[in-house]
C-alpha cells in the first residue's frame, strides 16, 4: 500500500511587520509614495533669488 500524501496547499503571502523606528518607516513611506521631499534653499540662496526678483521688477520685467 503507498502512502497517501495530501496536497500542498500555497504558501499565504504574510505581509512584513511595520518597522518600529519611527524614522525606518517614514522613509519606507517615502520610497514608496516615491515623493523626494521639498527641496529647501540655503539663506544665501534664497537671499540673491529675491534681490535678483526684486532688481527684476525694478526694471519693469514684472508687470503686476
Amino acid at each position: 500500500m503507498t502512502p497517501r500524501f495530501r496536497p500542498r496547499q500555497p504558501q499565504a503571502k504574510v505581509p512584513a511587520p511595520a518597522p518600529r523606528n519611527a524614522v525606518a518607516r517614514a522613509l519606507a513611506g517615502r520610497r514608496a509614495s516615491n515623493a523626494a521631499g521639498k527641496h529647501l534653499r540655503s539663506t544665501a540662496a534664497q537671499r540673491r533669488a529675491e534681490r535678483v526678483a526684486l532688481e527684476k521688477r525694478l526694471k519693469g520685467g514684472l508687470e503686476d
